[in-house]
């Protein structure tokens, strides 16, 4: 449990970590601080809320080359629960993480931003199998989003107000979803050719874009 703090974990592994009863962060449980993570491993770790991380209070996260994987939380985010955090992925694999919603991640509010990630095989009981992202902004550049499930948005699943910015990503999963609040552009992204229709996108989504940015660019807009 990490509060008001400034610390960082290098190399080091976190196993079967379980946060009992309703209590969140099987691996991490971070509030108002600080936290760098690099050359890490994560797995098997439970809790209620968040299986590997809990992260709230306006904590600044920072990872890199971190593995994520077979996590699971019997409420929400089997990988990551984020609440009003903001966390930056560098070179990280999230895979296999398990959660009835939020599989890889429950995002609420707070800020998130994805580079040369892979996030793989994740799922949800119910919706989001890869990311759940409500009155949040996520941004997503150069990474893979692949094989990923849930009954709804087993790639991403976008709610109330989320903003959704994805840069030079590969997608392929069965589903996706944005609600009619939320806004979701893909800009250069490969995807599968059903992705542009109804089963998608509604009105309220940002069309698709080949404009061509650099990753400066992209993170001054968006980030």
């Amino acid at each position: 449990y990490v509060s008001s703090s400034s610390v960082c974990f290098d190399d080091l592994t976190f196993i079967n970590g379980n946060a009992v009863g309703t209590n969140n962060g099987g691996a991490i449980h971070g509030e108002g601080s600080q936290i760098e993570i690099s050359n890490c491993s994560f797995s098997n770790n439970t809790a209620h809320r968040g299986g590997a991380f809990y992260f709230s209070s306006s904590c600044v996260v920072d990872m890199n080359l971190v593995n994520i994987c077979n996590n699971s939380a019997s409420d929400y985010g089997g990988g990551f629960y984020i609440n009003g955090a903001h966390v930056t992925l560098t070179n990280c694999l999230i895979s296999n993480n398990h959660a009835p919603r939020g599989g890889g991640i429950m995002m609420i509010y707070g800020n998130l931003w994805v580079e040369s990630n892979t996030w793989t095989l994740n799922s949800a009981v119910t919706s989001g199998g890869s990311i759940y992202a409500y009155q949040a902004d996520v941004n997503i550049y150069d990474s893979t989003i692949a094989d990923n499930s849930a009954p709804e948005g087993g790639g991403f699943y976008a709610d109330t107000a989320a903003d959704l910015y994805v840069y030079y990503t590969d997608f392929n999963d069965s589903s996706y979803f944005c609600s009619d609040d939320s806004h979701v552009a893909l800009l250069c992204c490969i995807y599968p050719a059903w992705i542009c229709g109804d089963l998608l996108f509604n009105d309220d989504c940002l069309p698709i874009s080949n404009d061509v940015m650099t990753m400066g660019q992209l993170k001054q807009l968006y980030r």
